[in-house]
């Protein structure tokens, strides 16, 4: 009975360390709740990034929007995957200031996603 216990239990431990909305949440800090802060995504999408950032989190669709956002002087985190923040979609189209503020590997949708910031 205690080894079917630890064997339910454990897996999923391990697992939550590659969750990577969770970290780069919290690499961020992104789900400060006494600021105002925009969270976005362009091309990624993850129904746990609303529970970690706590937050509506918009759903940008042109380059045009994620320049406006990070145009904008409220603080502005855009969730991305690394091959469409780098490729023609948005790559040579983003002409506001940035930074990417964190990266990680995402376990569940086998690529790099990255967090972008105005700040």
């Amino acid at each position: 009975m205690l080894f079917v216990a630890l064997a339910g239990a454990f897996p999923p431990l391990v697992i939550d360390r590659f969750k990577a909305t969770k970290e780069l949440v919290a690499e961020t800090g992104c789900r400060r709740l006494d600021t105002e802060v925009i969270v976005a995504s362009f091309d990624y999408s993850q129904p746990s990034l609303t529970f970690y950032a706590a937050r509506q989190v918009k759903r940008l669709w042109k380059a045009k929007e994620v320049n406006d956002f990070l145009g904008s002087p409220v603080p502005f985190y855009l969730f991305v995957k690394a091959e469409s923040w780098d490729g023609p979609e948005l790559g040579e189209k983003i002409t506001a200031k940035y930074r990417i503020a964190a990266r990680r590997y995402d376990f569940y949708r086998n690529r790099e996603i990255l967090v972008i910031t105005n700040r």
